[in-house]
């Protein structure tokens, strides 16, 4: 199932350096294309590959299980997004130039020929859905087919601006980039609703289940990064009371909805949150083989879980590196060895009283980093084989650094 529960299965593989392990989603996605193909064209008349939220080991692309979860085409987007991913943490050209980029790119264009006019001057998705979801219509009567979900346009946002990323890493295909902004410069905005929540339509649409388990409309908060509390906290504000009336419907009640809940709150900053959902995710949903519960058993939320340990402890999705962003009150001391950011850079960790005390930085290419620290800290120190290295503070209150590939750097906190 790809609206969520396998793209969850990878998020901690690069973060916590086990990178290899990505290579068979590849293998899968790729498995995949010649039947998307097909279907791109004979469904949609569309160029690019197209798979819905279902796809096998033979790479079955159709639509399934019904107008309720099948009527979505964005699972194939989804998973490009996610080879991206594994290039920003790796920074391995080859791996972006032979499998991601041609991934990537194929989704895009599906994409561009996909979207239509709204008629009020957007281009949007649909008939699509927002997964697994409905809404009350204006006849009273549950739906769940509508045009532009939010999460179909904040996957195409994302899917367009990592392939304009790659395509100029790799310089080709400039008149791609072209297309791209056209369309993207069409595609509606985010919309605050009645209750001061994040839209998950077009229109201010009530849920038919207020506590329902996916919250996808959030993708912008978490996996992507278009909603961050620093950056857009209108949004972040938004996307919290999205969360807040989700749970007090009774939200989470599966083992990788209340995983995912852990990573959302892990962004938003809110380590205490992240923590006790956390703790729910272990009671509720865990059996006591430690297999998560959504019977009889499903590994999503195993995994959602850990990525939510590592979003608490480090994050490095908005072009810098974010040291303990979400650090809960019950981890006062702690340490972590061999977690991996975005950029291309291996990391360990000591923390004492809810301060970072050291920092081991190991660059696999070379550049500038920015290291954001907890508030009221910062870097005392930083040297490379006993020789000091010069850090500047930026405005935002980031630090700065430019590492070479293949050294350590040992960094101290006050």
């Amino acid at each position: 199932t790809i609206n969520i529960n396998t793209e969850m299965n990878y998020w901690p593989v690069d973060v916590l350096n086990m990178s290899e392990m990505f290579k068979p989603l590849v293998d899968l996605i790729d498995a995949a294309r010649p039947n998307g193909r097909q279907v791109a064209q004979s469904y949609y008349n569309a160029h690019g590959f197209v798979i819905h939220h279902n796809t096998d080991l033979w790479g079955d692309a159709i639509p399934i299980d019904g107008v309720g979860s099948g009527i979505w085409p964005m699972g194939g987007a989804w998973l490009a997004i996610a080879t991206w991913d594994h290039y920003d943490f790796t920074r391995d050209k080859q791996y972006l130039s032979q499998r991601a980029y041609p991934i990537m790119k194929e989704a895009a264009e599906f994409l561009i020929d996909y979207l239509t006019d709204d008629g009020k001057g957007h281009l949007v998705t649909g008939p699509s859905i927002s997964p697994e979801n409905q809404y009350i219509s204006a006849n009273g009567l549950p739906a769940s087919l509508c045009m532009g979900p939010v999460m179909d346009i904040e996957i195409t946002r994302a899917l367009f601006d990592r392939v304009k990323q790659a395509s100029q890493i790799l310089g080709v295909d400039s008149d791609l980039r072209s297309r791209i902004d056209q369309a993207e410069a069409k595609l509606p905005g985010f919309k605050i609703g009645k209750y001061g929540q994040l839209q998950e339509w077009q229109e201010d649409y009530d849920e038919r289940e207020p506590g329902h388990r996916h919250i996808s409309h959030l993708f912008a908060l978490h996996p992507g990064n278009e909603i961050t509390p620093l950056g857009t906290p209108d949004l972040a504000k938004a996307a919290r009371v999205t969360l807040e009336r989700r749970l007090s419907r009774g939200g989470g009640g599966t083992g990788w909805s209340r995983a995912w809940i852990v990573n959302f709150y892990a962004r938003l900053g809110d380590g205490n949150a992240a923590y006790e959902h956390l703790q729910a995710l272990l009671t509720r949903s865990t059996l006591p083989n430690l297999f998560d519960n959504h019977p009889p058993f499903q590994i999503d939320g195993n995994f959602g879980g850990i990525s939510g340990i590592a979003e608490m402890l480090v994050q490095s999705h908005t072009g810098e590196i974010s040291l303990l962003p979400a650090l809960p009150e019950a981890w006062p001391d702690g340490r972590f060895k061999g977690f991996k950011a975005r950029g291309g850079l291996e990391l360990d960790l000591e923390w004492k009283d809810g301060l970072a005390l050291s920092a081991a930085l190991r660059p696999s290419v070379d550049g500038e980093r920015r290291i954001r620290l907890p508030e009221g800290q910062r870097i005392s120190s930083v040297r490379e084989d006993g020789k000091p290295v010069r850090v500047i503070e930026a405005k935002n209150g980031a630090f700065v650094m430019n590492l070479a590939a293949g050294h350590e750097y040992a960094v101290r906190f006050h």
